[in-house]
């Protein structure tokens, strides 16, 4: 198993189509990206609560497809944007496996 990262976008507001274009134009993002059915994203995110519809959301998927974490733009994480980056690089390493400090060596370093 890889412990890489893959980054992607959706969006499945009824505009989606308009969005995507204007997203595309202004972002030019270096991730694929795409449109979906709104029903079938929150049925795979498995949202259950008004919290869950919040967007735009981060959500981190593991190499097996598992929604490990989910966040929506009102959440802690990104509130304080001088360590809103560090707090999303610490999920992912942990979601991807990546997250695990490594062995101090006997000469401490």
């Amino acid at each position: 198993m890889t412990s890489g990262v893959q980054v992607l976008g959706v969006t499945f507001t009824e505009d989606a189509a308009m969005r995507m274009l204007d997203f595309q134009l202004r972002v030019s993002p270096s991730y694929p990206v795409g449109i979906s059915n709104r029903d079938a994203v929150l049925k795979f995110l498995a949202v259950k609560s008004p919290q869950g519809n919040e967007m735009p959301r981060l959500v981190l998927i593991d190499a097996q497809g598992v929604v490990r974490r989910s966040y929506g733009w009102q959440d802690a994480i990104f509130q304080d944007q001088a360590t809103q980056e560090g707090k999303i690089f610490a999920a992912v390493r942990e979601v991807s496996g990546s997250g695990t400090p490594p062995k101090k060596q006997p000469n401490g370093r």
